[in-house]
């Protein structure tokens, strides 16, 4: 497939034609001789989002299992509060908001 460009005017004057040309394809709007944008068609954009949505999602999901990962091994910190966060996300409590503020004895 060969690539479709407009700049920016013509993508101006020419919308219904930009348009039927991102049904196709991706079309690249110029400004000032660089791309600037980007028209798809409604499909594309659809599956490149739920693309988007899961990477998304898998990356947090990661990013939390090697949290709770630091936390079980006392990488986070010895606090009782970090202790607690890593036993309570084991057991499937996540939230922070659920460890109370221990009182200094109880910290050592």
């Amino acid at each position: 497939m060969r690539k479709i460009f407009y700049s920016a005017r013509d993508a101006a004057k020419n919308f219904g034609a930009l348009v039927e040309a991102a049904d196709v394809e991706p079309v690249t709007v110029k400004r000032h001789g660089r791309p600037h944008a980007a028209v798809l068609s409604w499909r594309l954009f659809k599956d490149y989002k739920k693309a988007y949505d899961e990477a998304f999602e898998e990356r947090q999901l990661r990013l939390l299992e090697l949290r709770l990962e630091a936390a079980m091994e006392g990488k986070l910190g010895t606090s009782y509060r970090a202790r607690t966060l890593a036993e309570r996300l084991k057991n499937g409590l996540a939230s922070l908001d659920d460890v109370p503020m221990p009182d200094k004895a109880e910290q050592e």
